[in-house]
């Protein structure tokens, strides 16, 4: 059979003559941009099969067979801490794998450019895969790619990438910060390597007025200029030395050396190796003894008593979790967003986890199979919701936006779907349209792509919204729309109809299934079912939102937070 795997956008001009057995995307859309595709290509078009439990057991098995060898003299695990760092990659190697399982070892495979996905078929097939369009150079490809991060990506978010691949160390971001003032008051240190990560730690810092808290950001994009009064914010760069013990690098270098070999015995991690994913680890070690010893730095200045981390997937943010349960201070991680299925590859839980509710709570025990022992109910505080005003008074119909590419998701398709309808709707009972964009999209390329898929007179009625969700746009709405949004939760909670576009869910982590599960959203099944919503909200109840959102108590928080680390322990 003759099958082509569509990689990057799909190109018009690709093959129009050629007769196609079998087309599959790369990415993932909706059925109806595959209905398109398939009548402009000749064949039906698929997205590639999705991940199961036993996938995801499968990866999280392998990786933990790096556990125990990249260990420092503090006692942390390098390989633990970069380990989910190749995640996308490594799913879609499972992803391909299964593909190629049930493919014919005579089939022809084309894809239409070089790429990631190339690579992994060319080691999975182990011979060569044909490509429509050729790569260039390793220059045009580099060019092509800034040009690309450019026209999706803010400016701001740009620049702060630069800074974190080029100066992950803090080697010159040090000699530009001020070091803070001593202080002797004990404080719960908060890593915060972006802003939502920043605000969840200052709504837990809520619950205990009386204790103070250190938020200490990453990077530029934690940073909180107007803390509350018991939170303090420091930057780690002005912690930070720039030095690492030259013999500490070389022995983790060499023991990376004998752990790679003996990872290529391993599955999938061995074709990842193969691939050139991991030669960049060496360079990871470096910045990443910088940066612990920033952090050691911060512990040995600051009176630190607890360190609360709401971001433990992020290496730079679980360091000091690590370090902290290392010298036998309460270590307790939690989540800014609503789920976080990147905890299925996870091979070690070391952490007691705060979750926000049973719904939270439930999908790591089901779903990332965590031990019950490590996960307790404990949301932040919430401040308090405005009323909401009458019906007449929402004006806008609220698509929540997300950066549907980084999971490999279509956007372009995502509001070709969803737009138009929401549109109509708008307009026809004379509400405006907001799409509220995500910190991590750009204005500019969504418009863009609204633009693209509307008419005149309906872009002309979209507002676009960027920067945090607030007050006022929430008592402005009507209801709301995700693809996958954290905002599903938020609008329930405040007694918003959500709904959630459960024909686009792109990620392999059944976010859509548990939202719509717990009531933290109602199911949509195509773009049609978008039309129906306001028959669906004359019969609207709010639901019971206690299983979304459990506030702990105080009492038991103060008391996470100072037990000695041995009662903490048996207790967790």
């Amino acid at each position: 059979m003759r099958i082509l795997l569509i990689e990057g956008d799909l190109d018009p001009r690709i093959c129009p003559d050629v007769v196609w057995d079998q087309l599959w995307d790369l990415g993932r859309a909706g059925q109806s941009a595959y209905r398109r595709w398939s009548a402009r290509l000749g064949g039906p078009v698929e997205p590639l099969p999705r991940l199961e439990a036993a996938d995801f057991d499968q990866m999280r098995d392998a990786l933990g067979c790096g556990l125990g060898f990249l260990t420092d003299r503090h006692g942390l695990d390098w390989w633990d801490l970069f380990v989910v760092d190749f995640h996308f990659q490594l799913e879609q190697w499972a992803k391909l794998k299964k593909l190629v399982a049930a493919l014919n070892p005579r089939d022809e495979i084309v894809v239409t450019r070089r790429g990631l996905h190339s690579r992994i078929l060319e080691l999975l097939l182990n011979r060569p895969v044909a490509c429509l369009s050729s790569d260039g150079n390793r220059l045009s490809r580099g060019l092509r790619h800034y040009a690309a991060m450019l026209s999706r990506v803010p400016a701001s978010r740009l620049l702060q990438g630069v800074a974190d691949k080029h100066d992950a160390g803090y080697r010159v971001r040090r000699l530009l910060a001020r070091r803070p003032a001593r202080s002797d008051t004990p404080v719960v240190l908060l890593p915060s390597p972006y802003i939502n990560v920043a605000r969840t730690g200052l709504l837990y810092a809520e619950r205990l007025p009386e204790t103070q808290f250190l938020l200490v950001a990453t990077r530029r994009s934690g940073w909180i200029a107007s803390p509350p009064a018991n939170v303090r914010a420091a930057r780690l760069a002005s912690y930070a030395t720039g030095r690492i013990d030259t013999e500490e690098l070389e022995s983790l270098l060499q023991r990376w050396s004998r752990l790679k070999r003996d990872l290529m015995q391993v599955e999938p991690v061995a074709g990842l190796i193969r691939l050139g994913l991991y030669d960049s680890l060496p360079q990871s070690l470096r910045n990443g003894l910088r940066v612990r010893n920033a952090w050691l730095e911060v512990l040995e200045r600051e009176p630190v008593q607890a360190v609360l981390c709401a971001d433990d997937v992020n290496s730079t943010a679980r360091l000091p979790l690590l370090l902290a349960r290392q010298r036998g201070l309460p270590a307790i991680a939690c989540h800014h967003g609503a789920l976080d299925g990147r905890h299925q590859m996870r091979p070690r839980q070391d952490c007691l986890f705060l979750a926000k509710g049973r719904m939270e709570q439930d999908y790591l025990l089901r779903v990332c199979r965590n031990s019950r022992s490590l996960v307790e109910i404990g949301a932040p505080a919430r401040p308090p919701a405005p009323a909401r005003p009458p019906e007449p008074e929402q004006r806008a119909v609220v698509f929540f936006s997300e950066p549907y590419e980084v999971l490999g998701g279509r956007g372009m398709e995502f509001y070709r779907d969803v737009l138009p309808p929401l549109a109509d709707v708008a307009a026809e009972h004379g509400r405006e349209l907001a799409v509220k964009l995500h910190p991590f999209e750009s204005l500019r390329e969504r418009r863009r792509q609204a633009k693209a898929v509307l008419s005149r007179p309906q872009f002309e009625r979209v507002r676009f919204i960027e920067g945090p969700t607030t007050d006022a746009l929430l008592n402005n709405t009507w209801f709301a729309v995700t693809v996958l949004s954290t905002s599903s939760v938020d609008c329930t909670l405040r007694g918003i109809p959500a709904f959630i576009c459960n024909w686009l869910e792109y990620s392999d982590y059944g976010y859509a299934g548990q939202l719509i599960r717990f009531g933290a959203a109602a199911k949509l099944d195509s773009p049609q079912d978008i039309l129906d919503i306001p028959r669906k909200l004359q019969k609207f109840t709010p639901p019971d939102t206690s299983a979304l959102w459990s506030p702990i108590c105080p009492e038991r928080f103060q008391q996470l937070l100072s037990r000695e680390p041995l009662q903490v322990a048996a207790a967790v």
